[in-house]
């Protein structure tokens, strides 16, 4: 990975925001978040897709509040949330036991309609569904029935 990202610098398609969403995402699989959170920083233009990308990593890496922080500054740059970016947000929201914070996204996520997205009902059904506490697995999976 570091490879392709040494290319991407060497051929000047780094900060692109394709290739730059693209390294984000690799780093976080790779577990590197500071790598990927640097790479964010460093694109001189960012849109939902790198954000969530980040937000992901963070969610997949047990970094919650990480991937919270990330998601109230794309609310601040007026980025347009998706389905996936609330999906990856209540993960972080049942990580870190916010139930208000919870509560506020799903109502959300129930107002604008997105609820109905089969994506947003499996992902999010998918990664709580991974989390030792099935009592609360249970509660979750009432939402999407």
């Amino acid at each position: 990975g570091k490879q392709i990202h040494a290319f991407a610098i060497k051929s000047g398609f780094e900060l692109n925001l394709y290739v730059g969403s693209a390294l984000i995402d690799m780093y976080a699989k790779c577990a590197s978040m500071e790598e990927a959170h640097n790479i964010l920083a460093q694109m001189p233009e960012s849109n939902v897709v790198s954000r969530n990308a980040l937000i992901a990593g963070y969610v997949q890496n047990d970094q919650a509040m990480e991937a919270i922080d990330v998601f109230r500054q794309m609310q601040a740059a007026e980025l347009k949330a998706i389905a996936f970016t609330f999906s990856s947000i209540l993960v972080a929201c049942y990580g870190l036991c916010e139930l208000n914070m919870g509560k506020q996204v799903h109502g959300y996520v129930i107002k604008t309609g997105l609820i109905s997205d089969a994506f947003f009902g499996y992902y999010t059904f998918r990664h709580v569904g991974k989390m030792p506490n099935q009592g609360r697995h249970a509660s979750v999976t009432g939402t999407f029935s």
